[in-house]
Protein backbone atom coordinates (compact mmCIF):
# COMPACT_ATOMS: atom_id res chain seq x y z
CA UNK A 1 0.00 0.00 0.00
CA UNK A 2 1.41 3.37 -0.91
CA UNK A 3 2.52 5.82 1.73
CA UNK A 4 1.14 8.66 0.41
CA UNK A 5 -2.30 6.96 0.50
CA UNK A 6 -5.10 8.61 2.69
CA UNK A 7 -5.63 5.89 4.60
CA UNK A 8 -2.13 5.09 5.50
CA UNK A 9 -1.63 8.35 6.36
CA UNK A 10 -4.18 8.72 9.10
CA UNK A 11 -3.57 5.78 10.61
CA UNK A 12 0.15 6.76 10.78
CA UNK A 13 -1.00 9.73 12.88
CA UNK A 14 -2.82 7.27 15.44
CA UNK A 15 -0.21 4.80 15.95
CA UNK A 16 4.02 4.05 16.40
CA UNK A 17 4.86 0.86 14.41
CA UNK A 18 9.15 1.45 14.25
CA UNK A 19 12.24 -0.86 13.78
CA UNK A 20 14.46 -0.65 17.20
CA UNK A 21 18.01 0.31 14.89
CA UNK A 22 19.95 -2.29 16.60
CA UNK A 23 19.46 -6.02 15.98
CA UNK A 24 19.43 -8.87 19.19
CA UNK A 25 22.64 -10.62 19.48
CA UNK A 26 20.80 -13.35 17.58
CA UNK A 27 19.99 -11.03 14.21
CA UNK A 28 16.61 -10.34 14.83
CA UNK A 29 14.90 -7.01 13.80
CA UNK A 30 12.58 -5.75 16.82
CA UNK A 31 9.65 -3.28 16.38
CA UNK A 32 7.25 -1.71 18.36
CA UNK A 33 4.12 -0.52 17.94
CA UNK A 34 2.72 1.79 19.97
CA UNK A 35 -0.55 4.08 20.16
CA UNK A 36 -0.28 7.49 19.77
CA UNK A 37 -3.99 9.07 20.28
CA UNK A 38 -5.67 6.96 22.81
CA UNK A 39 -9.48 8.79 21.86
CA UNK A 40 -9.05 7.68 18.47
CA UNK A 41 -7.33 4.16 18.56
CA UNK A 42 -10.70 2.82 17.84
CA UNK A 43 -10.88 4.15 14.41
CA UNK A 44 -8.01 2.48 13.07
CA UNK A 45 -8.47 -0.41 10.92
CA UNK A 46 -5.90 -2.99 11.59
CA UNK A 47 -5.35 -4.27 7.89
CA UNK A 48 -3.97 -0.45 7.55
CA UNK A 49 -1.94 -1.20 10.40
CA UNK A 50 -0.64 -4.56 8.36
CA UNK A 51 0.06 -2.18 5.04
CA UNK A 52 2.24 -0.01 7.15
CA UNK A 53 4.36 -3.28 8.45
CA UNK A 54 4.16 -4.41 4.79
CA UNK A 55 5.60 -1.19 3.46
CA UNK A 56 8.79 -1.46 6.00
CA UNK A 57 8.62 -4.82 5.20
CA UNK A 58 9.30 -3.85 1.09
CA UNK A 59 12.47 -1.69 2.37
CA UNK A 60 13.79 -4.13 4.27
CA UNK A 61 14.05 -6.69 1.24
CA UNK A 62 16.79 -4.38 -0.13
CA UNK A 63 18.05 -3.05 3.33
CA UNK A 64 18.11 -5.02 6.56
CA UNK A 65 19.03 -8.93 7.30
CA UNK A 66 15.55 -11.06 7.42
CA UNK A 67 16.30 -13.76 9.54
CA UNK A 68 13.69 -13.62 12.25
CA UNK A 69 11.49 -11.14 13.79
CA UNK A 70 10.50 -9.59 17.36
CA UNK A 71 7.38 -8.21 18.22
CA UNK A 72 6.88 -5.42 21.30
CA UNK A 73 3.27 -4.34 21.30
CA UNK A 74 2.55 -1.45 23.82
CA UNK A 75 -1.12 -1.62 24.79
CA UNK A 76 -1.09 1.39 26.57
CA UNK A 77 -4.16 3.79 25.24
CA UNK A 78 -5.97 0.44 23.23
CA UNK A 79 -9.60 0.38 23.21
CA UNK A 80 -11.62 -2.55 23.50
CA UNK A 81 -13.04 -0.97 19.57
CA UNK A 82 -9.84 -2.19 18.12
CA UNK A 83 -9.09 -5.41 20.32
CA UNK A 84 -12.31 -6.66 18.82
CA UNK A 85 -11.39 -6.14 14.98
CA UNK A 86 -8.75 -8.19 15.63
CA UNK A 87 -10.55 -11.23 14.49
CA UNK A 88 -9.31 -14.79 13.70
CA UNK A 89 -9.31 -13.80 9.95
CA UNK A 90 -7.12 -11.08 10.52
CA UNK A 91 -4.44 -13.10 12.66
CA UNK A 92 -4.43 -15.95 9.88
CA UNK A 93 -3.28 -12.75 7.96
CA UNK A 94 -0.60 -11.80 9.83
CA UNK A 95 0.33 -15.24 10.20
CA UNK A 96 0.18 -15.91 6.38
CA UNK A 97 2.29 -12.77 5.90
CA UNK A 98 5.37 -13.75 7.92
CA UNK A 99 5.39 -17.53 7.15
CA UNK A 100 4.22 -17.52 3.26
CA UNK A 101 4.85 -13.82 2.04
CA UNK A 102 8.56 -13.49 3.58
CA UNK A 103 9.66 -16.62 4.97
CA UNK A 104 10.11 -14.66 8.62
CA UNK A 105 9.96 -16.25 11.20
CA UNK A 106 8.65 -14.25 14.23
CA UNK A 107 10.88 -15.23 17.46
CA UNK A 108 9.11 -13.22 20.18
CA UNK A 109 6.06 -11.73 20.89
CA UNK A 110 5.71 -9.47 23.78
CA UNK A 111 2.59 -7.77 25.18
CA UNK A 112 2.98 -4.66 28.13
CA UNK A 113 0.63 -2.34 29.58
CA UNK A 114 -2.02 -5.09 29.17
CA UNK A 115 -5.83 -4.62 29.24
CA UNK A 116 -8.11 -7.25 30.89
CA UNK A 117 -10.11 -8.34 27.67
CA UNK A 118 -6.41 -9.12 25.90
CA UNK A 119 -6.84 -12.71 27.60
CA UNK A 120 -9.74 -13.38 24.74
CA UNK A 121 -7.34 -12.54 21.95
CA UNK A 122 -4.55 -14.76 23.04
CA UNK A 123 -6.73 -17.85 23.37
CA UNK A 124 -8.21 -17.20 20.08
CA UNK A 125 -3.91 -16.62 18.78
CA UNK A 126 -3.34 -20.03 20.84
CA UNK A 127 -5.56 -21.87 18.49
CA UNK A 128 -4.40 -20.92 15.52
CA UNK A 129 -0.61 -21.05 16.19
CA UNK A 130 1.63 -24.30 17.43
CA UNK A 131 2.19 -24.41 20.68
CA UNK A 132 6.29 -23.90 19.80
CA UNK A 133 5.22 -20.25 18.82
CA UNK A 134 2.90 -19.62 21.55
CA UNK A 135 5.87 -20.12 23.96
CA UNK A 136 7.25 -16.81 22.01
CA UNK A 137 4.50 -14.87 23.55
CA UNK A 138 5.37 -13.14 26.44
CA UNK A 139 2.61 -11.16 28.76
CA UNK A 140 3.61 -8.31 31.23
CA UNK A 141 1.28 -5.95 33.36
CA UNK A 142 3.82 -3.05 32.48
CA UNK A 143 7.43 -2.75 30.73
CA UNK A 144 9.92 -4.15 32.78
CA UNK A 145 10.04 -7.04 31.21
CA UNK A 146 11.80 -5.36 28.19
CA UNK A 147 14.66 -4.50 30.74
CA UNK A 148 14.95 -8.39 31.50
CA UNK A 149 14.90 -9.26 27.76
CA UNK A 150 16.79 -6.50 25.53
CA UNK A 151 19.86 -4.81 26.26
CA UNK A 152 19.38 -0.95 27.11
CA UNK A 153 21.38 -0.09 24.09
CA UNK A 154 18.50 -1.27 22.36
CA UNK A 155 15.29 0.25 23.91
CA UNK A 156 14.23 3.58 23.03
CA UNK A 157 14.37 6.01 26.28
CA UNK A 158 10.52 5.73 26.67
CA UNK A 159 11.10 2.44 27.87
CA UNK A 160 14.70 2.70 30.07
CA UNK A 161 17.15 2.41 27.04
CA UNK A 162 19.68 4.93 25.89
CA UNK A 163 18.69 4.40 21.84
CA UNK A 164 16.29 7.16 20.03
CA UNK A 165 12.68 7.70 21.78
CA UNK A 166 10.53 6.28 19.85
CA UNK A 167 9.14 9.76 17.92
CA UNK A 168 12.60 10.41 16.36
CA UNK A 169 12.91 6.36 15.22
CA UNK A 170 9.14 7.14 13.52
CA UNK A 171 10.73 10.42 12.42
CA UNK A 172 13.20 8.11 10.84
CA UNK A 173 10.81 5.38 9.46
CA UNK A 174 9.18 8.82 7.61
CA UNK A 175 12.02 9.40 5.71
CA UNK A 176 13.31 6.49 4.98
CA UNK A 177 9.82 6.00 3.50
CA UNK A 178 9.97 9.31 1.15
CA UNK A 179 13.34 7.90 0.37
CA UNK A 180 11.73 4.84 -1.24
CA UNK A 181 8.74 6.67 -2.93
CA UNK A 182 9.46 5.87 -6.71
CA UNK A 183 9.75 2.05 -5.58
CA UNK A 184 5.99 2.16 -4.07
CA UNK A 185 5.01 4.11 -7.47
CA UNK A 186 5.93 1.31 -9.59
CA UNK A 187 4.95 -1.24 -7.17
CA UNK A 188 1.21 0.35 -7.43
CA UNK A 189 1.71 0.05 -11.51
CA UNK A 190 2.38 -4.03 -11.73
CA UNK A 191 -0.37 -5.62 -12.84
CA UNK A 192 -0.64 -9.58 -13.36
CA UNK A 193 -0.72 -10.28 -17.42
CA UNK A 194 -2.98 -12.70 -17.44
CA UNK A 195 -2.47 -13.91 -21.22
CA UNK A 196 0.83 -15.24 -19.66
CA UNK A 197 -0.72 -17.53 -17.14
CA UNK A 198 -0.77 -21.57 -18.23
CA UNK A 199 -3.62 -23.24 -19.41
CA UNK A 200 -5.76 -25.44 -16.90
CA UNK A 201 -3.63 -28.64 -16.05
CA UNK A 202 -5.88 -31.15 -18.44
CA UNK A 203 -4.89 -34.37 -16.71
CA UNK A 204 -3.87 -36.24 -13.64
CA UNK A 205 0.09 -36.71 -14.65
CA UNK A 206 0.39 -33.14 -15.14
CA UNK A 207 -1.17 -32.35 -11.80
CA UNK A 208 0.72 -35.39 -10.45
CA UNK A 209 3.57 -32.73 -11.83
CA UNK A 210 2.80 -29.72 -11.13
CA UNK A 211 3.64 -28.29 -14.78
CA UNK A 212 3.12 -28.74 -18.25
CA UNK A 213 4.87 -31.59 -20.14
CA UNK A 214 5.24 -34.19 -23.08
CA UNK A 215 6.99 -36.87 -20.54
CA UNK A 216 6.43 -40.35 -21.21
CA UNK A 217 5.53 -42.65 -18.99
CA UNK A 218 8.51 -45.31 -17.71
CA UNK A 219 7.51 -49.29 -17.78
CA UNK A 220 10.31 -49.79 -15.06
CA UNK A 221 10.23 -53.58 -14.53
Amino acid sequence: MNPRCSNIKEVDKLIYHVPLPKMTKDMYRVFLQKYRIKDKVGQIDPYDLLKMAYNLHEIRLKEDVMCGDVIIFDLKGTSMRLLSKLTPAFLVTVITLYKKIFSLPLKGLYIINIVPYVSTLLSVFKTLVKPKLFARVHVCNDANILKEHFPLEMLARDYGGTEKSVDELHELCELKLQEYQDRFDLLDKLRVNESLRPAILENEDDEFLGYHGNFRKLNID
